[in-house]
């Protein structure tokens, strides 16, 4: 059962991107939803909000091969470690049956490459999901 609520998290997507708006380049529809599942993981981990944004750039520069099987993971992992995939796998699983809120409170515990796949993978799921929903 899926515990997402779609609705508020387009809210807070389209508030994010119409600041975006005004201060730089749009982002599109993923982008922003990363950005909001940074902010929310970086209360979590108490860390400053572009601390856990400057994490992301370090994996963007993975690059991606070929063979990437149909998953929920983000195409660069195909380079990851099995361990990081895995515990990826697990953070969507808990945040889709527990909800939002419980699945970033786990996923702030773990390392910033798991946080940043974290993010991609369920940026796209939620991203899908909203457009499947007429939400954005």
């Amino acid at each position: 059962m899926d515990q997402i609520n779609y609705e508020e998290l387009a809210k807070e997507v389209i508030r994010q991107q119409e600041t975006q708006k005004q201060e730089q380049a749009p982002q599109n529809h993923k982008e922003a939803v990363i950005s909001v599942l940074r902010e929310r993981t970086a209360i979590h981990q108490q860390l400053p909000i572009q601390q856990a944004a400057d994490s992301q750039q370090t994996t963007e520069t993975i690059k991606a091969t070929p063979s990437q099987k149909e998953t929920n993971l983000p195409k660069y992992a195909d380079n990851a470690p099995l361990e990081s995939k895995q515990k990826v796998e697990n953070l969507i699983t808990l945040t889709l049956e527990k909800g939002l809120t419980y699945g970033v409170e786990q996923a702030a515990k773990a390392d910033p490459f798991v946080i940043d796949m974290y993010h991609d993978a369920l940026a796209e799921h939620i991203v899908a999901q909203m457009k499947e929903k007429g939400l954005i």
